[in-house]
C-alpha cells in the first residue's frame, strides 16, 4: 500500500433543531486486502432516547461539528446514525422540514467524498460511505 494520509471525517448540523438528535459517526478502514485494520468512533450524546423534551436542554453542549481522524489504509467504510431522542412539537409534517447536514471526508488536502445527508425529524438517519484512499 501506498503512503497516504489518515482519514478526516467531518460531519457539519447547524441547524437550530440540532439538539434533538444523539449522533454516532464511525470509521471502519481496511488494508488492499480487505482485512479491516481500524475502527474509530466519536458521538454527540444530548438525552437518552425516548427524553420527550421540549427545548433545548440546559447545561448541555450541542455539537454543531463532529470530527474524526483514521489511520491511513487502503479503504474506509464510515457509517453515520442521527438517532432523535425527542421528536418535534408541531405533527404537521409540512411545518417539520428534514434537515440538511453536511457529511465530508478527506485525505490530508484532498476531499474524497461529500454528502449531503437528510435527516428525517421523526426517524433520525443511516448513512453508509465506501471511499478508496
Amino acid at each position: 500500500m501506498k503512503t497516504c494520509n489518515p482519514y478526516e471525517i467531518e460531519l457539519r448540523c447547524d441547524h437550530p433543531e440540532r439538539w434533538r438528535y444523539n449522533i454516532e459517526l464511525l470509521c471502519v478502514t481496511f488494508d488492499a486486502q480487505g482485512e479491516q485494520v481500524s475502527y474509530t468512533t466519536t458521538s454527540s450524546r444530548v438525552a437518552e432516547p425516548g427524553a420527550a423534551l421540549r427545548s433545548v436542554p440546559k447545561g448541555v453542549e450541542i455539537a454543531t461539528r463532529l470530527t474524526l481522524t483514521a489511520p491511513a489504509a487502503a479503504s474506509a467504510e464510515v457509517l453515520l446514525y442521527a438517532i432523535p431522542h425527542s421528536l418535534p412539537q408541531d405533527r404537521t409534517i409540512d411545518h417539520t422540514k428534514p434537515q440538511l447536514w453536511t457529511l465530508t471526508i478527506s485525505q490530508g488536502d484532498r476531499q474524497i467524498a461529500r454528502e449531503s445527508v437528510t435527516v428525517n425529524p421523526w426517524g433520525g438517519a443511516s448513512v453508509r460511505m465506501a471511499v478508496k484512499a
